[in-house]
Formats: structure tokens, C-alpha cells, sequence
């Protein structure tokens, strides 16, 4: 039966196309390779020195082609080394007659917007012709000897110990060559190198947050943070990224993605998703020894770093935007990187800085488990939650095995900083974990209503509690200022809001929970000097530097906290003269000083006040606690 008697059928029917032209030279053709069909000589031959040819008709349309092109298609550049970069990059029209000068007219100073890396298109430029590989124009860039060395100090100091994923080892002998010998270096070196100094303008930014003198170099620090990273993204447009991928890339990319991503800041969950493809397109994810079978140690070890550095950004990302993380169970088989290395003599050493970021890819794996979990539509079975507690209870033990290995091995004085600063992390993971399994799976009582306030309250497992203790007791540690300061730019990726804000609604249920009024005043002095209200003072009046140099949303949020723990101090421990008539005189507040050795009770009537406005409290916080909050500035929900 003809389809055109079929009702329906004919709208679905796929014309018939001729089939297309060939246009891939013979040399990809043949090997069955991806071209960019450039005539004479396509990207591919030109890098490798091979010779190009066409067939007779795929040239011949290349050709006809070529002469038709619009106004607006990029010029060849006869010291053209690479294909061309995306539409991205390209200058603005009025330059595009300048050949192989092309980024003689661009600098890194041009690009505007926020210092951050869009993978999918820069916002250096927003239109104009292409760019070619070109290793003069990239030196320009290059900040003199002095400043150069102090960038690659800061970097080496601040950003490698967290995220090591560039060999040093290898870039510092290319790095003493180049100022005496440039031709040493080729677009990767370059690449490595302005990655290396916009993540340390970013880490001397961040420092620099707290001075009391910022105000006075902020505008100069935000300039250097964004000529950098415009440098960046024009060595790696002339690299062709990301039309194509090279291991250097990503590594600089990640960089890029990673030293700006915090839970109160753009962190572009989208372009963290095509990081994770791109990685999974060169096969990050297939361990580099087993499955593809690598020799190299070198090569083995920065694949898995690499590999395992952008699966915890997937995995920060997803924490932060309360969604599920791209990357999957089951669907790689990349090991950890290996925490020891051969020494010229034999020896096997610890490298401190992988074993701190294995850790943290534990708990990452850990994370996705558990985020996975909570995701689902239908209940996790028991035996699921089991296993999550179980895994739990590893990561402690492998955390506090490397606490100790860590603090063993520190035998150089240069690593003081970085050991006191990863000891005081690690051991907050498992809590963390244990943190977000509760929240996520709600694991708490039924709520009771205080018989005397409108309270609602639910009692707290203890150790749900104590996790919240311990953690904020380790960001009091590990978030000392100035004395990890230059850690201050990864400290700020995490904001102890929620913990604090858990904390205080746990103190006034306990304040809800006493029998009555007249055994409260004993029972609010132990309070006051328990470990929960001291952690909480501590948090509140030592970490409230993190609501600066934030996003609008963050910095409400810490002045809620600030508040609602001043409100709290003020109903339970500020000290209230008890009312005692003798001959129908009231004592006064000096005499009842002078008899604080005697526990008075407060008057019921002042109890059920103090209850009243203790309900207030406990209600401002069930509003602003674990809640998804749009905020505009960071551009996603945050928690």
C-alpha cells in the first residue's frame, strides 16, 4: 500500500539527499581520522610534515569554495600552524586583513566579563576572523623575570599542594630555560604557564581579601586575575581547544574551572559537565595501565590525577547545585594515583599532596554514592543504607591512617603549613558524609511540641550531632586566619552555614527540654559552657570573614546566622537579676552580683517569655535551613 494512503505516514517519510562529496584528504581518509579539509594542506599533515592530498572532486569543491567564502570567514594565515580556533576567539571584524599579525591587535587585557572560563565559549571575544599559532605573540604576555617568579612561587606554594595536576618537576627546567633560550618553549609550555599564573592571581587575590589595606589594590589584583586568564584561553584557542582535546588542555581548563568554584559562587555546573565529557572522550575514565596499557609511570600518574581532580569537581558541583553527579558507578575504572614515589636512591616516599587528594577522592566517591541515593524517587533499601554507613566507617579509618602517615613524614619545614592544613581537612570528611546521609534521608524523630512555647522540636541523634561539632571544630582549625591564608581561596569553597545553623537549633531544643523554670538557671550555666556553645561562638566570631568578598545571597545569609546567635545568647545567657522583695524593696542588680554563688531560678513568667522569643529563633531557622535558595548572582540554587 502507497504511503500517501497511510493518514499520517507521509509526514515522517526522509527525502531522498544525494550523498555528500568526500572532502577529507586521502591521507585521514585512510586512516580514518577526523579533518579539517584546510586546502592545500590540512591541520593534521601540516603539524605532522606529511604530505596532503585530495581526490580530483572533494578538491575541486574545496576549491570552488574557497572562492564563494562570505566576508566574514577567517583568513589563511600563511604562518598558520594549527586550524582554525572557534568563532570565540576571533577579533573583531576590522582586524581580520592582518594575516599572520592577527593577535598583534589582541591582548589578554581586552577580554571583560567575570574572571571565570566558559568552556563552551570564552568570553574573550564575541566575534571576528581566526587566530593562528603564534609563539612571539604569546611571549608578549609573559610578565618580567621578578613577578613571574613570584607567581610560579605562589602557585607552587598554594595551588599544587591541593590540586597537583601539572609535573613540576618537569615544567621548572623548561621554566629556567625559556628566560635564556624562548624557542625552548611550544604552546604547551605556554599553556602550563599562564595557567600557573592566573590560578596564583586568584590565590594572591584571595589573600589579599583580608587585609584591612585591600581596598587599595583590589581593582589592580582583579586586572592581573583577568589578563591571565584571558592569556589562557588564547593559548589554548590556538591549541584548538576544545575542537580538540590534548591532556594539557584539560589539565590547565580544570585549573581554570577549579580555583574559582565555591558553594556561594558561579561555578557553571554546564561546563563542568563538558569537562567531564571531554575527559571521558580522551578516556580519562579507563585506567591508564591496565586498560590502555601505559609504561610510562609519568603518564600514568598525571592521568589518574587528572581523572580523579575533575570527578571531585563533578562531585563538589553537584553538592553545591543539589543535583546528581554526571559521572557514574560502575562506568570507570581508573585507579587512585599512587601516593608513593622512587627516590634516586631506591627509596619509595610519600608524596603528601597525592595522599591528601586521594583522600578527598574517597570521599568524593563516597558523596556520589550517597547523592545518587537521595536522588532516587523510590526509598533506598535498608541494606543500601548499610552499605553507605559502612563505607562511612572506611573512609574514618583510611583518613585517620593518613593523618598519621602525613604527620610522620613531615620532615621538611617548608611543608609545616600545607600538613597542619590537610590534617585538620581530612578528618572532617567522614563526617561530612555522615552529615549528608542524615539530611538526605532525614533520619530523625518524630517532632513534639514544647507544652509552654510554639516550638516544634525533634530530638537529634547524638551523633549526627557530634559530627557537626567535630567538623566545625576542624574549619576553626584549618580556617585560622591569617595563619593559613594562603589557603584562603580553597577554604572559601565550603561555607559552615547549615552546621552552625543545625547547631543553634539544636541548643534552644535543649532549652525546651528542661523539666521547668526552676531548675533552668543550673541547667542554662552548664549549657552555656558546653562544647556545642562554644563551638558556636567560636564559628560565628572567627569564621565570619567568609561572608566577605562573596555573593549578596552569602553575605545575608551569614548576617541571619550572626543575628539569630546574638538573639540566642541574649534570651539564655544573659545574666537576669532575679526578682527578691524583702519589706517590698526589690534587690538591686549590684546586690544580687554580690550573691551569684546562689542559683536563682527565673520567674515562670520570664521563663515562658524566654521560651517565647526562643520559638521565634527556632522557627527563623527551620525557614533557612536545608532549603534551596535561586541566587542570581551565583546563577544556580544554592543550600
Amino acid at each position: 500500500m502507497s504511503s500517501k494512503l497511510i493518514p499520517g505516514v507521509q509526514q515522517f517519510r526522509v527525502p531522498d539527499f544525494q550523498k555528500p562529496r568526500v572532502k577529507a584528504c586521502l591521507s585521514c581518509r585512510e586512516k580514518k581520522r577526523k579533518c579539517n579539509k584546510e586546502s592545500p594542506v590540512c591541520s593534521y599533515c601540516r603539524r605532522r610534515n606529511t604530505n596532503c592530498s585530495y581526490s580530483q572532486a572533494g578538491h575541486s569543491k574545496t576549491a570552488s569554495l574557497a572562492e564563494t567564502k562570505p566576508e566574514n570567514t577567517p583568513p589563511k594565515s600563511s604562518c598558520s600552524q594549527s586550524s582554525i580556533v572557534p568563532k570565540a576567539f576571533w577579533p573583531s571584524k576590522q582586524n581580520t586583513d592582518n594575516g599572520p599579525d592577527t593577535f598583534k591587535n589582541i591582548t589578554p587585557s581586552m577580554r571583560y566579563g567575570p574572571v571565570y572560563t566558559n568552556i563552551f565559549s570564552s568570553s574573550l571575544f564575541q566575534n571576528g576572523a581566526s587566530g593562528s599559532e603564534d609563539l612571539k605573540v604569546l611571549k608578549s604576555y609573559v610578565p618580567d623575570r621578578k613577578k613571574a617568579d613570584t607567581l610560579l612561587d605562589r602557585y607552587t606554594s598554594s595551588i599544587h599542594p591541593i590540586v597537583p595536576v601539572f609535573d613540576l618537576r618537569e615544567f621548572y627546567p623548561l621554566y629556567e630555560t625559556f628566560w635564556d633560550n624562548e624557542s625552548v618553549a611550544n604552546i604547551e609550555f605556554y599553556i602550563v604557564l599562564f595557567t600557573v599564573f592566573y590560578a596564583a592571581s586568584v590565590s594572591e587575590y584571595e589573600e589579599m581579601s583580608i587585609d584591612e589595606h585591600f581596598s587599595l589594590v583590589a581593582d589592580e589584583l582583579g586586572l592581573q586575575m583577568k589578563y591571565y586568564v584571558g592569556a589562557t584561553e588564547i593559548a589554548l584557542a590556538m591549541h584548538e581547544f576544545p575542537t580538540q582535546v590534548a591532556l594539557v588542555d584539560l589539565q590547565s581548563t580544570f585549573i581554570l574551572h577549579y580555583v574559582l568554584r565555591s558553594d556561594c559562587r558561579t561555578d557553571d555546573c554546564g561546563s563542568t559537565g563538558f569537562l567531564v565529557r571531554l575527559a571521558q572522550s580522551i578516556e580519562l575514565h579507563r585506567d591508564p595501565w591496565k586498560y590502555h596499557q601505559f609504561t610510562d609511570n609519568r603518564k600514568i600518574q598525571l592521568r589518574r590525577l587528572l581523572w580523579w581532580h575533575i570527578y571531585y569537581l563533578d562531585c563538589t558541583t553537584a553538592l553545591s547545585t543539589k543535583i546528581s553527579p554526571i559521572i557514574v558507578e560502575g562506568e570507570y575504572d581508573t585507579l587512585y594515583p599512587n601516593e608513593y614515589t622512587k627516590t634516586a636512591s631506591g627509596e619509595y616516599r610519600l608524596d603528601r599532596y597525592i595522599a591528601f587528594a586521594n583522600r578527598r577522592f574517597s570521599w568524593a566517591e563516597l558523596c556520589n554514592r550517597i547523592l545518587r541515593l537521595s536522588s532516587r524517587l523510590a526509598a533506598p533499601a535498608d541494606q543500601e543504607l548499610y552499605s553507605i554507613q559502612k563505607g562511612i566507617d572506611n573512609l574514618a579509618i583510611q583518613c585517620n591512617a593518613s593523618v598519621q602517615r602525613i604527620s610522620e613524614a613531615n620532615t621538611n619545614m617548608a611543608h609545616d603549613s600545607f600538613v597542619l592544613f590537610s590534617t585538620s581537612i581530612i578528618p572532617t570528611l567522614a563526617d561530612r558524609c555522615h552529615i549528608l546521609v542524615y539530611l538526605a534521608f532525614q533520619m530523625s524523630s518524630p517532632k513534639e511540641i514544647s507544652s509552654v512555647a510554639d516550638i516544634q522540636v525533634s530530638s537529634i541523634d547524638p551523633d549526627f550531632e557530634e559530627s557537626q561539632v567535630r567538623l566545625l571544630q576542624e574549619f576553626l582549625q584549618y580556617g585560622s586566619m591569617p595563619k593559613n591564608k594562603k589557603f584562603l581561596w580553597e577554604i572559601r569553597k565550603y561555607q559552615p552555614i547549615q552546621s552552625i545553623l543545625t547547631l543553634l537549633r539544636s541548643l534552644v531544643a535543649d532549652v525546651v527540654g528542661f523539666q521547668d523554670h526552676f531548675d533552668s538557671y543550673d541547667s542554662l550555666k552548664a549549657l552555656e559552657s558546653s562544647l556545642k556553645a562554644e563551638v558556636i561562638s567560636n564559628a560565628v566570631e572567627n569564621l565570619s570573614y567568609l561572608a566577605n568578598h562573596t555573593t549578596p545571597l552569602c553575605r545575608q545569609r551569614w548576617n541571619l546566622v550572626k543575628d539569630l546567635k546574638a538573639t540566642t545568647w541574649q534570651q539564655l545567657f544573659t545574666p537576669k537579676t532575679p526578682e527578691i522583695f524583702d519589706d517590698n524593696k526589690a534587690v538591686t542588680g549590684s546586690t544580687c552580683s554580690n550573691s551569684s554563688d546562689e542559683s536563682f531560678p527565673l520567674t515562670e513568667e520570664s521563663w515562658v517569655e524566654m521560651l517565647s522569643e526562643l520559638g521565634k529563633v527556632h522557627r527563623k531557622i527551620d525557614e533557612n535551613i536545608s532549603i534551596k535558595i535561586w541566587d542570581n548572582d551565583a546563577g544556580h540554587y544554592i543550600l
